[in-house]
This record gives structure tokens, C-alpha cells and sequence, in this order.
């Protein structure tokens, strides 16, 4: 009886074990965020496509900041990753799709001055104090310091509005908001502000009065879907597959309106790679 009984859990744990060995890993999905809880109901639905399409386990991670991302990455722990241009190159991320986010392909990032400035070019900025957004924004601070530093200037982090601008070089502040940009600017609290097309049209409902731009960039993707490198490459071409033709069937386009208002994904075309490459390259 008692080696029946072994033979009997025997079975059973190599049953189990056969179970365990063929349950396929999960892809693990996510952005970085420090308010997990509202953009769960954003990509669970996504998460669930994904997984049905793909036939693998999909599940949602949140990061809180890009140091957790890039440690997540690095275990294997975060495979796909959506977000703007310049944490996805931070992380060293591949890029494999641009997302229309509120249905918008691409942005451009502006720097803006108030219309009686007489600065009227980036290289009449010497001396002056520009406010960025915030320290991982794409176009309200990488695009505009790289194009402030490729017309010859230096950029110097100001510790306060009232810093002094050392002789010879750009100051510049964060604001930590595209409205606050605009209010500092208005007050002569900088001399110049970053910041996207897109933000500026909202902000001033398509009348920025006042302002002049004395930048504009190439177009910015809005969005992007990345793959940690080490991710199989086969689940790379059927992750892609999937989203490609998410907006051809009705189910797809109702789990892509609740991905924040995404209308659809698209491959990258040669002139957002080489924008990619030429930024990359140039990355602090």
C-alpha cells in the first residue's frame, strides 16, 4: 500500500512538473508612471488583446521611475515598454512601432519667445535663461538642449529663477509644466521656453499671441513601442503583427480608444529612424 501510495504522488509530481516546465513565460507590458492605478484600466484591456493574439501570458508593470525600469529590463522583468522618444533611448530600448496617441503621429518641439524680445535665433539666447518642462521630457528639454548646444552654446543648470547666467552661457530652469512655461515667460521670469507644437496650440487654442517661435524641429514621433533587446525575436514580429492590425476590426479599435485615445500603431519610416539614430548619437 505504502508504494502505491508513493508511485501514486510520484506520478503526480511529474505531472506537475511537466506542467510547470511547458507554462510559457509572460510578457511583461508597461510605462514608467507614479500613479500606477490610473493607467491600469488603460493597458489591462490591451494587455488581454495581447495576450489572445499572441497565445502567451501578458501582464502590467509600472515602474516608478526610469532607474526601476531599467533594473526591471535588465531581469528580463519589463519586455515591452511605450512611452516618448527620450526614455526609450535612455533605457536602450528598440523601438519597433510609433503610437498615435490621441491620434497624433508626430509633434515638433518649439522654443518660444515673447513677441517685444529681441532675441530672434537660438545663438542670441547667450546669456539669457530658458525654461525646459522637466528633466525626461522629449521635446520640452532633450530636442531643444541638443539644439542649443549644436548652435555652439553651453547650457547651465540655474539652482533658482535668480541665479545668475554665468557669461558666455545659456541658464536654464525647469518648470515641470507646459502652462507654467508659458506664465514664466509672460512674467520675464525666463527670457525663452520649450515647448511641443502640440502643448502650445492647446494651451493658447491655436492663438498664441504674444509669442514668437524662434526654434522649430524635425517632426518628433508622438509615441513609441519598444522592445527590450534580449526579447525573442519571434515574439518581436508577432508582438508587432498584433498591434499593426488592432484598428482592423471593431473589438481592436474600442481596446485602442481606451489605450489613451490611440488610433493605431505604424512601423517607424526611414526619416523617424534616422532621427532616432542622429538623437541616440547625441545622448548625453
Amino acid at each position: 500500500m505504502r508504494v502505491w501510495v508513493r508511485g501514486v504522488l510520484l506520478l503526480v509530481l511529474l505531472a506537475w512538473g511537466l506542467v510547470l516546465a511547458r507554462a510559457p513565460e509572460p510578457i511583461w507590458i508597461g510605462t514608467t508612471t507614479d500613479e500606477p492605478s490610473a493607467l491600469l484600466k488603460d493597458y489591462l484591456p490591451l494587455a488581454r488583446s495581447l495576450e489572445a493574439a499572441l497565445g502567451l501570458p501578458v501582464r502590467v508593470i509600472f515602474p516608478q521611475d526610469l532607474t526601476e525600469a531599467r533594473a526591471l529590463i535588465e531581469r528580463g522583468q519589463l519586455d515591452v515598454y511605450v512611452d516618448s522618444v527620450y526614455p526609450v533611448l535612455a533605457l536602450g530600448l528598440t523601438p519597433i512601432l510609433v503610437r498615435f496617441k490621441g491620434g497624433v503621429a508626430s509633434y515638433r518641439s518649439l522654443v518660444v519667445v515673447g513677441t517685444q524680445s529681441s532675441i530672434a535665433d537660438l545663438s542670441a539666447l547667450s546669456g539669457k535663461r530658458v525654461g525646459f518642462e522637466e528633466p525626461w521630457s522629449t521635446s520640452g528639454y532633450l530636442v531643444p538642449a541638443l539644439a542649443l548646444e549644436a548652435a555652439g552654446l553651453r547650457l547651465v543648470a540655474l539652482d533658482s529663477l535668480k541665479a545668475p547666467v554665468p557669461p558666455g552661457a545659456v541658464g536654464y530652469v525647469f518648470t515641470y509644466d507646459d502652462e507654467n512655461t508659458l506664465f514664466w515667460l509672460k512674467r520675464g521670469w525666463i527670457d525663452a521656453g520649450a515647448i511641443s507644437d502640440q502643448a502650445l496650440r492647446a494651451l493658447t487654442k491655436g492663438r498664441a499671441a504674444g509669442l514668437s517661435v524662434i526654434y522649430q524641429s524635425e517632426p518628433i514621433p508622438r509615441h513609441l513601442v519598444a522592445v527590450r533587446p534580449s526579447l525573442d525575436p519571434g515574439i518581436v514580429r508577432r508582438l508587432k503583427a498584433a498591434l499593426l492590425k488592432m484598428n482592423d476590426d471593431p473589438e481592436g479599435r474600442r481596446v485602442l480608444l481606451r489605450f489613451g485615445q490611440t488610433t493605431r500603431f505604424r512601423p517607424l519610416d526611414q526619416t523617424a529612424e534616422r532621427f532616432l539614430e542622429e538623437l541616440k548619437r547625441r545622448l548625453p
